[in-house]
C-alpha cells in the first residue's frame, strides 16, 4: 500500500468521524446515496490515529483487537478502520468507489 493510499483512507476515515460526531450520534445515514457510517467502541475514541499498522505489525500481533471500528457501506461495506488510543490503525477493509466523494462532501457540508 502506497503512502498516498494510506493518506487517502485516513483522510476518508477523519471525514466519516466528522459526520459521526457532527450527528452526535453512533450512526449516520445519508439519505440520497444510501451511505451509512457507524462508529464502535465505548465512550468518545478522541483523535483518530495519523499512523497505520503496517503488514508486518498486523502478522506479530494476530490477537489484537481494537476498542474503536468505523465502518462506512455503500450499501456494502466498503471501508472498515479498527484502532485503540494511542497506536496505529488497521485497515480491515476498503474498496474504492464513487462512496469516497459521496463521503468527502457530506463531510464537508455538501
Amino acid at each position: 500500500m502506497t503512502d498516498t493510499e494510506v493518506k487517502s483512507i485516513n483522510e476518508l476515515a477523519g471525514a466519516a468521524l466528522k459526520v459521526v460526531n457532527r450527528d452526535g450520534g453512533r450512526i449516520a445515514q445519508h439519505e440520497a446515496s444510501g451511505l451509512r457510517i457507524s462508529l464502535q467502541g465505548e465512550g468518545e475514541p478522541g483523535k483518530f490515529p495519523a499512523e497505520f499498522a503496517p503488514p508486518d505489525m498486523v502478522r506479530e500481533t494476530r490477537d489484537w483487537r481494537g476498542s474503536y471500528v468505523i465502518c462506512v457501506e455503500a450499501p456494502l461495506k466498503v471501508l472498515e478502520i479498527a484502532w485503540n488510543s494511542g497506536e496505529p490503525f488497521r485497515i480491515m477493509s476498503f474498496s474504492r468507489g464513487d462512496w469516497e466523494k459521496v463521503l468527502t462532501d457530506w463531510a464537508e457540508g455538501s
